[in-house]
């Protein structure tokens, strides 16, 4: 089977992930990304606004490493704990470029509505689940993750003013 031009797919879904991403998904193959155990010190730079691509991608990276194993947020979540609301966006084509950031967690984070609109980066539909599912994450009916019970907000993890 081939996708958008792709070549055939072959092994199970975790190790087809891995290697299409040349990744090591923490929690599955034993390697775990490094959460910091307190805020996470990101200084603006001085007379940098807002749009400064760098310094965007590095807020949110350090926000996803901190993202506890077992737990998931979503992007406007990130894009709130940063200082920028509207940008939930943003922080997906953020996530969607950390090919550069091995062992983070990127698998764990969803929509606002508990669906796993990025599963498609990891080269197979069905990796970003089963990574979830690996750290003990349920899904409903509708292949949602419940937010009530697994949501985790990342709202005072950076200590820089945004």
């Amino acid at each position: 089977m081939r996708h958008r031009g792709r070549a055939p797919l072959t092994g199970t879904g975790l190790e087809r992930g891995m290697r299409n991403r040349g990744r090591i998904a923490p929690g599955v193959t034993g390697e775990r990304a490094v959460a910091p155990a307190g805020p996470v010190e990101v200084e603006a730079e001085p007379g940098s606004d807002s749009g400064d691509s760098a310094l965007f991608h590095e807020r949110v990276f350090a926000i996803v490493a901190a993202i506890p194993r077992g737990r998931v947020t979503t992007y406007g979540r990130i894009a709130r704990a940063i200082g920028q609301p509207r940008a939930a966006r943003m922080v997906g084509w953020a996530l969607h470029a950390s090919h550069s950031e091995p062992g983070l967690p990127c698998h764990r984070v969803i929509n606002r509505n508990g669906e796993l609109t990025g599963r498609w980066h990891w080269g197979d539909p069905d990796l970003m689940r089963a990574l979830l599912e690996a750290e003990g994450i349920e899904f409903d009916d509708q292949e949602r993750v419940d937010l009530r019970r697994f949501g985790w907000d990342p709202d005072g993890v950076l200590s820089a003013e945004c």
